[in-house]
């Protein structure tokens, strides 16, 4: 409560530590101190194994949801951190951890879609395009969804995939909320790919 973290989670460890253990409820509250304050301080691997601990204890409804935020959210900043520090494959796979230790979390389309975009940004075009595949699997309706078409329509055609991509650019030329030219080229850009996916059939 007077914001000094380091001495909180010291006196946490003491209660989790004790012998003979403490009581549950105590154990609880030592957990539940120890992973704000890692949290607060911005150590999020930390936190996150200090939040996953609480899992194992009775918690009302609205604390368990509290903990699985602060779960995903914390493993949304180790993301970001490899990132910034350049460690893509490091970054993609805290990104996609989410989802799968919080089902159902709030930031989990935020995360599937910041990893998918990271691929593209990096030109790895086939594993852009199974991410941004399995977004619209997942998502169906979300607002990112037209960025999505237009990030797979492009990863699709990088990566050679003419007859597929011709086909996400043809949804691009329908969808009503882009621009009128940008459709218009997203209908031309799929009459070319259909010619090459069509004259690549002949040859083959």
């Amino acid at each position: 409560a007077a914001g000094d973290l380091d001495r909180a989670i010291n006196t946490a460890g003491l209660v989790l530590t004790h012998q003979p253990p403490a009581d549950r409820e105590l154990e609880r509250v030592a957990w539940t101190v120890t992973a704000h304050a890692r949290f607060d301080q911005g150590r999020y691997p930390e936190a996150e194994e200090a939040y996953l601990s609480l899992r194992g204890y009775e918690l009302a409804p609205e604390l368990r949801a509290q903990v699985d935020g602060r779960i995903a959210a914390a493993i949304y900043r180790q993301a970001e951190a490899a990132q910034a520090a350049g460690q893509v494959d490091r970054a993609v796979a805290d990104f996609l951890r989410i989802t799968a230790a919080v089902p159902g979390a709030e930031i989990g389309p935020n995360a599937l879609y910041d990893a998918a975009t990271l691929l593209y940004n990096q030109q790895r075009w086939g594993e852009s395009a199974d991410l941004l595949r399995r977004f619209r699997r997942e998502f169906a309706g979300h607002g990112f969804n037209d960025q999505v078409t237009v990030k797979l329509a492009e990863s699709l055609r990088q990566d050679g995939q003419s007859g597929p991509a011709a086909g996400e650019y043809e949804r691009l030329a329908d969808t009503a909320s882009l621009p009128d030219e940008a459709r218009r080229q997203a209908l031309w850009q799929a009459a070319e790919l259909h010619a090459a996916a069509g004259q690549s059939a002949d040859e083959g």
